[in-house]
């Protein structure tokens, strides 16, 4: 027995001794796990046909087979608590080929990240092991058990006989099979995987799988994907929200010449003394309007006056107005239109419903709240946590497939005394719920809070300042800052001619500092944006000792600015003044303005991990599609097929109507072709933005009646307006083309509700005669071995005929076309021009004069015939006299309730809460209008 134990310990050092000098020839990555041959341990699956069920594996072409090892007698976690260099003893890989064994270069999660692409062709076994003697599995150390498992996985679970020299092996020469390793690179846990594989002569071959040279490509790509996130995310929200061209633009309405268009205006503080519905206006809405805020404050109280008119100015909405070439058919556009802009309320059959009181008959106090409104507030908050969704499926992924594989690691690596590397983001770096990521939150929920809680009014002057800064940071010309810099830089040739040559360079040096600042601001929204915000900031934090201050430093610092052409940048730069503000309001505001600066950092911040996550998510998938394309261009194939017909049904819907706004935008601008053609040739620095009206025949309505709708005065339209802005494009009411499109004229395409549920239901049959012949395909396919690329073929020819049909040989078709001089057409287009209406949020009215009219009604309302303000802007009224105003008000309405000519007003201005701080406001701005422009006769 001492011999034997002799004879054995002198095998084994000698077998030690071979592997040690086998490692040692191998290249700097290649690491070969010591292989103890422990006799005395055997392990063996508990199913028997495990080796059978591998060869049907691999005899479907499986090109990669994962292995989830678990011993019965022993607990799950038994093989991974082993400690040593090896990670996960209980999962182990065999790889078929070089394509599978790249697969182990990529992130662990790959198939996630793939959307499942490569995880064609790898299979995972569960396999159930046994250990001889029991427990001998238990008593081996973490490399003893690694080199015993990988022995049993290279001879493909077949019994191995010890006494034989050189035992029969199962594995071919290109298959490897694999296992995790932790590697200190530098203090640093590396995590790669080590495969094994037998050569020709039976020497067992071992090496580290690095990253090639295209995988760090890759790596790289995406830390560029998040720098270009961080420097450019301010491009990521859409133009319409700051855009002029977008946002409300002012449009003017100038009245015929040849008629007169008069409104009587009236000033009061008891405006419920008028029988006047929907005609009152709070004096602190129209601080906007100048010219009409320089003309009341020339009126007397009580007194009816007669304004005429010249220029009505609008505050036109861009996502009210449709070009000509563009109409609003697509289905997102009608579900969005529909749910979130609720304008599924005005069909006829909801209507009723929508403008009901949520409390029904009852009477809880507050007042009438209609059912539209809540599904508004609804559908906002659903907006709201729409643009959330990305950054929770973001968390929801990490949680369910990533957080127990990265605390695993990190536990690993610190149990051996080593750090983690960064792990490609701040969220796996980090987690979801680090408290960084946890400030973000805090920080965005508390902005929208105040922001919530801000009133209405400084909520427009916020959203203003912000606009006007992310206008700038869009608008301003890039050519002018290059065009400025090619300027300086030619300063030595413009001063010394040919001998610039020799100063140029250490000019261009010295200067380099300047043209790099001045180009990063330009060129790099994030850094424009927030050093905007910053220069707006101080702008209503500075004091006016300081102001004065920086003024004087920049007289003095003239010459040097126009030394260095600075001018001509800084002209063009306008930033917005704070004006009369008071001390709560300019606190306010540096919260506000503090907090988008917080807020858009943090945005920045997690939009930079959401979206690189998702551009990861596209590089694998596109991978996996690539390096498994003999499976997946059939499913390409139907996936084109799909867009081709959703771009071929729903495209003849767009078609038809567009065809149909194109001749009736057509004949509309026939009925003002000789205004607008004139207009249109004035030159563009001179042109305004015009509206023009266009009547139907016989049109009794008036052409401007003022009404007043939550506070806003806005003129009510009857017929139609074509707006043309500086640029000679008009623009139409989208209203009025859903109103003209249910025209009952043979050519109109009707309501967009039956086209789109017509164009579903003919999408669906093209899905089943799709899907009838992809299964027919694939069945015969599969049955007569036909290859994936004839496979693909017969799916796109097959899925073609449908459309070849219908474009070719069924001809192509015309749509019925719209005779514009046909008497039908021309009595339902007069009658779709005169029940339209609409009305358009007034954003000044410019007066040509004003007369006080002496009805009986004025002179029992004139008291003391003084003006509501005094030249100091105080209110002129006697207080001992209040209340035989209000009487006397009150009598005179009774008595003149008849004489409606005289007592009807078309706009009550109401200056009840003229309180002493709106006041100053208001006599500081009281001379913004023209006053050669207001006469009185």
């Amino acid at each position: 027995m001492c011999r034997g134990t002799v004879v054995q310990m002198v095998l084994g050092w000698f077998v030690a001794l071979v592997s040690s000098n086998i490692a040692v020839g191998l290249n700097s990555t290649d690491q070969a796990p010591s292989k103890t041959m422990t006799i005395n341990c055997t392990i063996r699956p508990v199913d028997a046909s495990v080796r059978d069920k591998v060869v049907r594996l691999l005899e479907t072409g499986v090109k990669m087979i994962e292995y989830d090892l678990k011993f019965d007698d022993y607990p799950d976690r038994v093989l991974n608590t082993k400690g040593g260099m090896s990670y996960r003893l209980s999962h182990w890989v065999r790889t078929m080929n070089s394509q599978a064994r790249s697969l182990l270069m990529l992130n662990e999660n790959y198939e996630l990240l793939s959307l499942g692409a490569m995880r064609i062709g790898v299979e995972t076994m569960e396999v159930a092991m046994y250990d001889e003697p029991d427990g001998c599995i238990g008593a081996l150390s973490a490399q003893d058990t690694a080199a015993l498992i990988r022995e049993t996985l290279l001879y493909d679970f077949k019994e191995i006989d010890r006494t034989q020299p050189k035992p029969t092996k199962s594995l071919g020469t290109a298959e490897h099979v694999c296992n995790m390793y932790v590697r200190d690179d530098d203090g640093y846990a590396s995590f790669v995987y080590n495969c094994c594989h037998y050569d020709p002569d039976g020497v067992l071959i071992c090496k580290d799988i690095v990253r090639e040279v295209w995988m760090n490509v890759l790596v790289m790509f995406t830390v560029f994907i998040k720098i270009l996130i961080v420097l450019f995310s301010p491009l990521l929200i859409p133009e319409k929200v700051y855009l002029k061209k977008f946002t409300a633009t002012e449009y003017h309405y100038y009245t015929k010449a040849q008629e007169k268009k008069t409104i009587r205006v009236v000033v009061t503080r008891f405006p419920e003394s008028f029988d006047c519905a929907n005609k009152v206006v709070k004096i602190d809405r129209i601080q906007s309007m100048d010219f009409f805020k320089t003309m009341l404050n020339t009126m007397k109280l009580n007194k009816i006056y007669e304004v005429e008119l010249n220029d009505l100015r609008l505050s036109v909405s861009q996502h009210r107005l449709l070009r000509e070439n563009c109409v609003p058919v697509g289905v997102f556009r009608y579900l969005y239109n529909n749910f979130c802009r609720c304008k599924i309320r005005f069909t006829e059959t909801l209507k009723p419903c929508c403008d009901q009181n949520i409390c029904g008959n009852l009477n809880p106090g507050f007042g009438m709240v209609p059912w539209h409104k809540c599904l508004r507030t609804f559908m906002k908050l659903i907006q709201i946590v729409l643009l959330a969704v990305p950054w929770i499926l973001r968390i929801l992924i990490y949680t369910s497939f990533e957080h127990d594989s990265i605390t695993q690691r990190r536990e690993v690596a610190h149990a051996m005394g080593l750090k983690t590397p960064f792990e490609r983001s701040f969220t796996l770096h980090l987690t979801p719920f680090h408290g960084i990521f946890l400030i973000c939150y805090i920080i965005l929920a508390v902005d929208s809070l105040v922001y919530g809680a801000l009133t209405k009014a400084f909520q427009e002057k916020f959203k203003m300042v912000l606009r006007d800064c992310f206008r700038d940071m869009k608008e301003k010309s890039k050519l002018g800052v290059c065009s400025w810099a090619m300027d300086l830089a030619l300063v030595p040739f413009d001063s010394l001619g040919i001998l610039g040559f020799i100063l140029v360079v250490p000019f261009w040096i010295i200067l380099s500092p300047l043209f790099s600042v001045v180009f990063i601001f330009y060129f790099i929204p994030t850094i424009n944006l927030t050093m905007r915000l910053l220069i707006q900031l101080f702008i209503f934090l500075c004091p006016l000792s300081f102001t004065m201050r920086c003024k004087i430093f920049k007289a003095r610092s003239e010459p040097m600015n126009e030394k260095l052409l600075l001018n001509k940048l800084s002209e063009q730069e306008n930033f917005r003044q704070k004006g009369d503000l008071s001390k709560t309001e300019l606190f306010l505001q540096f919260v506000v303005i503090l907090g988008v600066i917080i807020s858009f950092w943090s945005l920045t911040f997690l939009a930079m991990e959401c979206i690189s996550f998702f551009v990861e998510v596209g590089v694998y998938t596109l991978i996996g599609i690539i390096i498994n394309a003999d499976v997946t261009v059939r499913y390409i194939s139907v996936i084109f097929l799909l867009v081709l017909y959703v771009r071929d049904c729903f495209g003849k819907v767009y078609k038809k109507y567009l065809n149909f706004y194109k001749v009736i935008t057509s004949h509309i601008l026939e009925h003002e072709k000789d205004k607008i053609t004139d207009t249109a040739q004035a030159d563009a620095m001179c042109q305004e933005n015009t509206v023009f009206r266009v009547e139907c025949e016989n049109n009794s309505k008036p052409d401007i009646y003022l009404m007043v709708r939550d506070g806003i005065i806005k003129w009510q339209t009857s017929g139609f307006l074509v707006f043309l802005d500086q640029e000679d494009t008009p623009y139409f009411s989208e209203k009025f083309f859903f109103e003209a499109v249910e025209m009952k004229y043979h050519g109109c395409p009707g309501p967009l509700y039956r086209n789109i549920f017509g164009t579903f239901l003919e999408f669906f049959k093209l899905i089943l005669f799709l899907s009838f012949f992809v299964i027919v395909v694939m069945a015969f396919g599969d049955v007569y071995n036909i290859s994936s690329t004839n496979q693909m073929l017969a799916t796109v020819a097959g899925g073609l005929m449908p459309v070849i049909f219908r474009h070719v040989f069924a001809g192509k078709g015309t749509d019925p076309t719209l005779n514009t001089d046909s008497v039908q057409f021309q009595a339902e287009f007069n009658a779709t021009l005169r029940r339209f209406q609409q009305s358009w949020p007034v954003y000044d009215i410019v007066p040509i004069k004003y007369r006080e009219l002496h009805s009986r009604y004025s002179m029992a309302a004139d008291l003391d015939k003084e003006e509501f303000v005094d030249g100091n802007g105080h209110p002129r009224d006697a207080d001992n006299n209040n209340d035989v105003t209000e009487q006397m008000l009150m009598t005179s309405s009774t008595h003149n309730s008849s004489d409606k000519n005289e007592s009807e007003v078309d706009l009550v201005v109401d200056v009840s809460n003229f309180s002493e701080r709106f006041r100053a406001k208001f006599v500081a701005n009281a001379s913004a209008g023209s006053m050669s422009m207001l006469q009185d006769i």
